[in-house]
């Protein structure tokens, strides 16, 4: 009886130490990325997991088959009014065999990025959606995705659409850590009124402060006939280093 009471009592001081550690861990991380957030030595990683790519409906044209799912990534910081690019990345996924499915990248995804933080530095993500067919349109917007300071992005939501810069992302316009489809302008091309070889899907963004994190995003495109709705899953993380 008596050790039965000591094995219950030892299991849950066990449980309280591993509490215990892990609130420590936490407010570690916490002071380590508010000194780095108030211009110390300190850096900041992003990390980037795309998981899958849920088709719930998917069109190719007559006669032409499944689509080719494509993902573009531009990941960026924003400091104050200047916008920079941290990384770019395509990815390709695997063919659907009908629909509603989920495919996988063709290479496994796992991103990672460091930076020196300023005073208030930001993490912006912007997502595009195309369906590959000659893939000229996909090396056009590869290319336009360096230049972050150049985007404009709205929502449907605007009653008076205003174009916004990556910049000027808030919480009034846009809520952080929450995905939001929007239209984009790449300067001023406009990719959903003209991308040579590639059929536009649509284009998302999210951004989020600089805070200990790890966050599970689903990413919604609808293209303008609807007879594409894709849904990109993916995990975004940011720690100190």
């Amino acid at each position: 009886m008596f050790s039965g009471e000591l094995g219950h009592h030892s299991t849950r001081v066990g449980r309280h130490s591993r509490r215990r550690r892990r609130k420590r861990k936490r407010k570690q991380e916490q002071r380590s990325l508010a000194l780095a957030h108030a211009g110390g030595t300190g850096s900041i990683g992003v990390g980037i997991q795309v998981h899958r790519l849920e088709l719930a409906k998917g069109y190719d044209g007559l006669l032409r088959g499944m689509p080719e799912p494509t993902l573009l990534l531009g990941v960026y910081r924003v400091d104050g009014p200047h916008v920079r690019a941290l990384g770019r990345y395509l990815y390709r996924f695997h063919g659907p065999e009908g629909f509603p499915s989920k495919v996988l990248p063709q290479e496994a995804s796992a991103e990672s990025l460091v930076f020196l933080p300023s005073t208030d530095s930001r993490v912006v993500l912007v997502a595009l959606a195309v369906e590959e067919d000659s893939g000229r349109g996909i090396q056009a917007l590869y290319a336009q995705l360096e230049a972050g300071e150049a985007m404009l992005a709205w929502t449907d939501d605007d009653v008076a659409p205003v174009p916004t810069h990556l910049f000027e992302l808030s919480d009034s316009a846009m809520k952080p850590d929450r995905g939001y489809p929007v239209h984009l302008l790449l300067g001023d091309h406009d990719p959903n009124a003209q991308l040579r070889g590639d059929d536009w899907i649509g284009a998302n963004v999210l951004w989020t402060r600089i805070s200990p994190k790890r966050v599970n995003h689903r990413l919604h495109f609808v293209s303008s006939d609807g007879r594409n709705d894709w849904t990109a899953e993916l995990a975004l993380t940011v720690s100190s280093r």
